[in-house]
């Protein structure tokens, strides 16, 4: 399946090799950080438990629609789905705040059991962890967008925030937030942080060999010449 058939419904990351580092990274500073917005334990939580394993279950299936984007399209194919998918986002995520505001949902609480608050959160923390995957491995193209569209990035940093504060990741997902977060400069960056698939922060990994100069004609000089006049 293509990912111009989702645009704003679940997918799945996975990554290794050069992500490694970063991953590494982002484990180690999110435990530095504490227990605030930390993964929630669900032993006393069937709902969420149950949640979580759904929750792996999307996103795995939907791993096609990040390799077709990542690997099926050009730069410019990839700018314009991107911007599509991050306008429809944008849509999603201020009608899903207006209604948990009206449902006087509360970060903190268990798992909810109504089916539409349910059903609302998970559009939320599905699509976070969807553009999370596409903010580490398209990190030229996102900030190239969001500089441009400051309402998409203000709505987009109030998502991972409440993602984050929800607890409702587990902690690979929490890992994924937050390297996303310090991406975007949401949050502040660890010293360490670098993203492998930036062309800003490592240059090297883009570098093309430089275009060889076209030589000059040297023009020859031509010496006196008799005009037709002249004979």
């Amino acid at each position: 399946m293509k990912f111009n058939e989702y645009i704003v419904l679940l997918s799945a990351s996975m990554w290794a090799g050069a992500f490694l580092q970063l991953v590494e990274a982002g484990k180690q500073s999110a435990g530095k950080s504490g227990g605030d917005g930390g993964s929630r334990d669900d032993s006393d939580d069937p709902d969420l438990a149950k949640y979580r394993e759904l929750f792996i279950e999307r996103r795995s299936q939907h791993m096609p629609a990040l390799q077709s984007l990542f690997e099926s399209y050009d730069f410019e194919k990839q700018h314009k789905m991107v911007s599509l998918l991050l306008e429809k986002m944008e849509q999603m995520l201020v009608q899903s705040r207006l209604f948990l505001n009206e449902q006087q949902f509360l970060v903190g609480d268990k798992f909810p059991t109504d089916q539409t608050v349910k059903d609302t959160l998970s559009l939320i923390l599905e699509n976070v962890a969807f553009v999370c995957d596409i903010v580490l491995r398209l990190p030229d193209i996102t900030h190239k967008i969001l500089k441009k569209k400051k309402e998409w990035s203000s709505i987009l940093k109030w998502a991972f925030e409440f993602a984050l504060s929800t607890g409702y990741y587990d902690n690979s997902h929490q890992t994924l937030l937050h390297l996303s977060s310090q991406e975007l400069n949401f949050v502040k960056r660890d010293e360490n942080y670098v993203n492998p698939y930036s062309r800003l922060n490592n240059e090297d990994m883009f570098d093309m060999p430089p275009t060889p100069k076209k030589k000059e004609k040297k023009q020859k000089k031509r010496g006196p010449r008799i005009s037709k006049k002249e004979l």
